[in-house]
């Protein structure tokens, strides 16, 4: 687990972790039982709310309140489905299981089915689920453990059904007297009693009018409760972070759309025109939220497949930006309200298989299957017995890009790397063992990347890593450009490009000749890293105790050891000479074995393996030279990047 995961947001230091609350998790069917893994405890209470993707079957809800068995449809008035313990068939302290679904296809129909499900766990200031009887009395009051003021509720009668009616904090400046409907696209209904009576919620109860839609004379409901954290949410490692947002804003029209400052970066977001008859559209990064390319989406109001607009969104660190023209979410005058969950995790990583893996292919999907879940970066390699590219994979970006060259990133997916997969990368129809991927998970301490638009002037970019970054790339995408590299060990109008063999570069353009911050990098003017209106991504790798270490050494032409501050050796190691020289790594996995050759592959070209050489030997607090000149010439400076 990660650092400070446990505790509760409530009463001590240490709140809980994003991930241990809510989740995104990506799965194909089986048609048999099964159990999904995605680290929530339901035995605390939540909800479950599952899509397929590529069919047009109903979004279905399951909750730990009505229990096993029973489900409600999104885009439907009807009844909640009983009996139906085929489609989840228990809640679990790691997730929920499936059973062998029938044709209804909700959960778990067949194998060509692709679904998505997201998990929501009950917690203080963030989400809780109750039911209740109605008295059709106008002022029955309802009790709740939000421990907060809720921003969206969603209440449904279980028994008889009826409209899903939703109640949303944005939707004008007395929301009590509004009310809207999830199966359906209509604005907001204004100033209307009939729901709420005309009472705000509070953070111990909701009131609710006499109408049957939330309030019939002995019908049971459920009611959905979503929070809205102010600066006082209580999560993370000092129980003080905010995960979960709730508001509106006003759409313009134009592709360089209202900017929403959440004080995050956003996994998940659920968006509605409240002035105009739209959707309820969506998102999450796991199915794909890129910037500059195609947004999938789905429609809580309908039974569609997954569908894709070409960039809704433009993700920041900060929070987000409506980048689409059209009425779906960026209408000009119109108003939008919108619903969004932090990105995790807020702790640093305990241990290194929480947030790096290196693993050969098999008959996936996956094709290469992580030791932990939502890879966000890989390198990935299709055969290391014969020339070949190393592909660039970036949650967020859309499509992978060749490492080994300065190409800009191509029109279409590259079949075998995409992040489609809660659990690695890639689809295959067969193993192989000399094809790999190096796969790294965002963390604090760790590892971050981010994406930005050039404008031609100096300036800085936030970044989430919470640590002054010790390395860091930046990449146009595009446009022809180098992975240019800033390294703490060289000076601040250096670059170092990663994709050839060329050393050091000095250029105040590329990083503005300033080091970076614990919340910002730096660029410059140069058009190699900040063209105007061209699109980039640059990553950030930092020191993280036992996990990481971005470092230097000179060489003496002898074997030595270099301390990375590990226990059981390096599992990765990235080495380039300053001077110029190719970009070398070497893993465990195809050996790092003292006093024999060694595995040596390049970033920066397409040659094959050589492993004719003691490049690199083991050693348990990091790793040792060897004597090869390419990474041990006496007198010069290498830079390096290990991972435990």
């Amino acid at each position: 687990m990660l650092q400070a995961a446990a505790g509760t947001a409530g009463g001590s230091a240490a709140g809980l972790d994003i991930d241990d609350v809510f989740s995104t998790h990506l799965y194909r069917g089986t048609g048999g039982t099964r159990s999904i893994n995605n680290g929530i405890d339901l035995t605390e209470g939540g909800l479950i709310w599952i899509k397929t993707r590529n069919q047009a079957y109903a979004h279905a809800l399951f909750d730990t309140e009505t229990g096993i068995g029973k489900f409600g449809i999104t885009s439907g008035t009807g009844a909640f489905q009983t009996d139906r313990s085929e489609a989840v068939s228990s809640f679990n302290d790691d997730g929920f299981s499936l059973g062998d679904d029938d044709p209804g296809g909700v959960s778990n129909y067949s194998t060509s089915e692709r679904y998505v499900s997201w998990t929501w766990r009950k917690a203080p200031k963030f989400f809780d689920v109750v039911t209740y009887t109605g008295n059709g009395t106008a002022g029955r009051t309802v009790s709740h453990n939000l421990s907060a003021v809720p921003a969206v509720m969603i209440i449904k009668c279980v028994s008889t059904g009826g409209h899903w009616v939703v109640y949303h904090r944005s939707t004008s400046s007395e929301p009590e007297k509004d009310y809207l409907l999830l199966a359906s696209t209509s604005a907001a209904y204004l100033n209307q009693d009939l729901v709420w009576n005309n009472t705000a919620p509070t953070s111990t109860e909701f009131t609710l009018g006499s109408n049957t839609a939330g309030n019939g004379n002995n019908e049971t409901y459920i009611a959905y409760l979503f929070a809205h954290n102010d600066d006082d949410g209580e999560f993370g490692p000092d129980g003080d972070q905010d995960i979960i947002k709730c508001g509106s804003y006003t759409g313009n029209g134009s592709s360089t759309g209202p900017v929403i400052d959440l004080g995050f970066e956003p996994q998940w977001l659920m968006i509605k025109g409240s002035s105009i008859a739209k959707d309820w559209r969506i998102l999450d990064v796991m199915r794909g939220m890129p910037q500059g390319g195609n947004g999938k989406f789905l429609e809580a109001n309908t039974n569609d497949a997954e569908q894709s607009d070409t960039g809704p969104v433009a993700l920041s660190s900060t929070g987000f930006q409506l980048t689409q023209t059209g009425n779906a979410t960026n209408n000009n005058g119109d108003t939008y309200i919108y619903m969004a969950i932090r990105r995790g995790p807020l702790a640093p990583p305990e241990s290194a298989s929480e947030v790096f893996d290196v693993k050969t292919k098999v008959a996936g999907p996956p094709a290469y299957v992580a030791s932990m879940p939502q890879v966000d970066f890989a390198l990935s390699r299709d055969t290391i017995t014969s020339t070949g590219d190393t592909y660039a994979s970036t949650r967020g970006a859309g499509f992978s890009m060749k490492i080994n060259e300065e190409d800009a990133e191509p029109s279409s997916v590259v079949s075998g790397f995409e992040l489609d997969h809660s659990f690695g990368i890639g689809s295959a129809s067969s193993a192989s063992s000399t094809t790999f991927s190096w796969m790294w998970k965002r963390a604090p301490g760790f590892f971050d990347y981010g994406f930005y638009k050039g404008n031609s002037t100096a300036r800085t970019l936030p970044h989430q890593l919470g640590v002054v970054p010790e390395m860091y790339w930046l990449k146009g995408r595009n446009g022809a450009t180098n992975w240019f590299s800033w390294h703490k060990d060289t000076a601040n109008n250096v670059a170092l490009p990663i994709n050839s063999n060329a050393g050091f570069l000095e250029n105040n353009a590329y990083f503005n000749n300033t080091a970076p911050t614990s919340s910002v990098i730096s660029i410059g003017s140069s058009g190699d890293v900040n063209y105007n209106n061209n699109l980039y991504v640059f990553y950030c790798f930092a020191s993280l105790p036992g996990i990481s270490k971005v470092g230097s050494y000179t060489g003496t032409g002898s074997s030595f050891n270099v301390d990375c501050g590990f226990t059981s050796g390096a599992k990765w190691v990235m080495i380039k000479d300053t001077r110029g020289g190719d970009t070398f790594h070497f893993d465990t996995v195809r050996g790092i074995t003292s006093g024999a050759n060694d595995n040596k592959l390049t970033l920066s070209n397409t040659s094959a393996r050589n492993a004719s050489g003691d490049y690199i030997n083991a050693n348990s607090n990091g790793f040792n030279t060897g004597t090869i000149g390419t990474i041990n010439t006496n007198g010069i400076k290498y830079i390096f990047y290990a991972i435990a």
